[in-house]
């Protein structure tokens, strides 16, 4: 099933202006780039400087660029943060990584993660700073640093229809390894998985409070 991005666009805002209770819902495609393998090239052109986030006081350089959501679940550890700066310091986009679980509570997912393994969670590049080379740059920081702190993917959910991302994603060597959906009305979750994904117990559909899920490695190449 494919949504345009202007199907994408309307719908979401429609969902998103309902009460968070009454429901929330989310197709996406999961994907997964491989670490060490063909890193992410260096756009040329590219003025960016990336770094992780070292402490709470650095946060407030993501005014603007983050959710608060993010800001709070930040530790530097399990929960960290790319920044992109100019060569004067001026910030310019940022991607958020976690590692052993990434809790979506506004689904009612649960993703859990191999030590080997992060979630690309959220990524914002400033509008006037977009198609310069900086969510490259961030991205490809990031896959580096961790391939050399021993994870071998990057696993990641693109909403169908947001197009930008899937493109982005996809020039980066991003390969699509499931499906989700997921729904959440009055502190019920429906998921529904296809692919590499699994919740624990067999079935592709799965009901609760709370869906845990996996992301099967894919089989070597070799």
């Amino acid at each position: 099933m494919t949504i345009s991005p202007a199907v994408y666009r309307t719908a979401k805002r429609a969902v998103d202006a309902l009460p968070a209770w009454a429901l929330r819902l989310r197709p996406m495609r999961v994907c997964e780039l491989p670490l060490g393998v063909n890193p992410t090239p260096v756009d040329p052109s590219s003025t960016a400087h990336p770094r992780w986030i070292a402490n709470r006081e650095e946060l407030d350089r993501l005014d603007g660029i983050a959710d608060r959501v993010n800001l709070d679940r930040w530790d530097g550890v399990t929960a960290r943060a790319a920044l992109a700066e100019s060569p004067d310091g001026v910030p310019l986009g940022a991607l958020w990584i976690a590692t052993g679980r990434f809790e979506e509570p506004s689904l009612g997912l649960s993703f859990e993660l191999a030590p080997t393994e992060a979630w690309l969670h959220s990524a914002h590049v400033l509008a006037e700073h977009r198609r310069r080379g900086v969510y490259r740059a961030l991205l490809g920081f990031a896959g580096r640093s961790l391939a050399e702190e021993g994870l071998t993917r990057i696993l990641l959910g693109v909403s169908r229809g947001n197009e930008p991302s899937r493109r982005a994603h996809e020039r980066a060597g991003a390969a699509v390894v499931g499906d989700l959906f997921a729904a959440r009305s009055c502190g019920l979750t429906v998921a529904a998985l296809a692919g590499s994904l699994t919740a624990g117990r067999g079935g592709c559909l799965h009901v609760g409070g709370r869906v845990n899920v996996r992301v099967d490695p894919q089989p070597s190449a070799e």
